[in-house]
């Protein structure tokens, strides 16, 4: 059977809308973002930083501190800050149940989850996304990766752990909703009910950008070399504004 093209949406059923992303700066969604931060049902947010045993309590998949954490399945909005070269994935799904939306979102520290506890890490996402699989729908399960650091070594092979274990679970590959920042960290606000994330990235560090993980390889190239021609670009207006400023000393 031929493998769905989720950018072309063909892995959900005609009447359900896929993850909708919003990429900016908080002062662009400040007021999206306080209804979400306000919602009473919010638990605890998907705190990489958090201690261990708290994350354990609020029933969050870990492997120690700053590892990673995969959040439970439910209704409740998700909250995840400080997304440096970490990736965070974002799934929602219909419940078999009722009309509820379902979701999960993960925040994984590269190192941690491609190396040093990508067992547990692998056993741990695959938990949770057989629960999605089983509590959800078929036909209405969205998943996009948002996060990472474009000048990362192990960026690409982030994505493919993803991505993997979403294709093995669900038969389709999830978006990568943006391309991975320059510098700084993502803070990411999941409206779980109307299937609306929004992402707040440093101000001019924007690159809205979906891709699927089998571009991942071409798009780093890209990436890579705007960079480098904006630092050259940089460079250049520095270099002008000393030669400018030597002639008045």
């Amino acid at each position: 059977m031929e493998q769905p093209n989720s950018l072309k949406l063909e892995h959900l059923a005609e009447d359900i809308k896929p993850i909708i992303a919003c990429v900016g700066n908080f002062g662009d969604y400040e007021k999206e973002i306080g209804q979400i931060t306000a919602f009473e049902d919010i638990d605890y947010p998907v705190d990489f930083y958090s201690k261990p045993a708290v994350l354990t309590e609020h029933g969050y998949k870990n492997s120690g501190k700053e590892t990673y954490v995969i959040s439970t399945l439910d209704s409740k909005p998700k909250i995840t800050k400080n997304l440096f070269d970490c990736t965070s994935l974002i799934l929602v799904g219909r419940s078999i149940d009722d009309d509820r939306e379902l979701s999960l979102l993960t925040h994984q520290s590269p190192h941690s989850f491609i190396v040093a506890d990508r067992e547990n890490f692998i056993a741990d996402l695959q938990g949770r996304l057989i629960e999605a699989r089983n509590n959800c729908t078929e036909g209405t399960v969205d998943v996009v990766i948002a996060g990472g650091h474009s000048t990362f070594a192990d960026y690409a092979e982030s994505v493919d752990v993803l991505a993997t274990q979403v294709k093995e679970i669900f038969g389709f590959l999830p978006v990568i909703i943006t391309g991975p920042k320059k510098q700084g960290g993502d803070d990411i606000y999941f409206d779980t009910a109307n299937r609306r994330l929004y992402i707040v990235r440093p101000e001019v560090q924007v690159i809205n950008e979906s891709s699927s993980p089998e571009d991942v390889t071409e798009n780093l190239i890209k990436w890579s070399a705007e960079h480098k021609k904006e630092e050259a670009e940089m460079i250049a207006k520095r270099r002008k504004v000393a030669e400018e400023e030597a002639k008045y000393l």
